[in-house]
């Protein structure tokens, strides 16, 4: 069953036209906005359906957590899956562009930032040696992590 979505039909069309979100996050997306809303699985089986596509599951829990941490589609309450028979979340699209995830450091780059951090507390406020010494104990802390 299709339904039409007048509050997001802009934003679905922005979205496929100017190529905000990858191909297969548009797969994902696309039966969202046309059948949504739907569980993971449920998902999957309209890739399997229109793809011919196997094992697709994985695929489509790494799209959907994509596309909810871009803020185009909400994780919607808990409800009985059609398909599994389990209590899941389902997805559906908002009306909302597509905004960048905030990028994940590493944790060299993480010490990095943290050093960063430590010089400029140090050149900033005066301190007693002991405070000092503790400020070096802590970077020491921060460089085992």
């Amino acid at each position: 069953m299709t339904h039409v979505r007048d509050t997001s039909i802009e934003i679905y069309l922005k979205i496929l036209n100017e190529g905000l979100i990858g191909k297969k996050q548009i797969e994902v997306y696309e039966i969202l906005w046309k059948y949504g809303p739907l569980t993971g699985s449920q998902v999957a089986n309209w890739m399997d359906e229109f793809h011919q596509k196997s094992n697709v599951s994985e695929t489509v829990r790494n799209r959907l957590n994509e596309l909810r941490n871009m803020g185009i589609v909400t994780e919607l309450p808990k409800a009985p899956c059609p398909v599994t028979g389990n209590t899941v979340y389902r997805y559906d699209v908002n009306s909302k562009l597509p905004i960048k995830p905030p990028i994940r450091l590493t944790k060299k780059e993480k010490r990095a930032s943290i050093k960063k951090l430590v010089i400029e507390i140090g050149k900033t406020v005066p301190m007693p040696q002991e405070k000092l010494d503790q400020l070096k104990q802590i970077w020491r802390e921060v460089k085992r992590l």
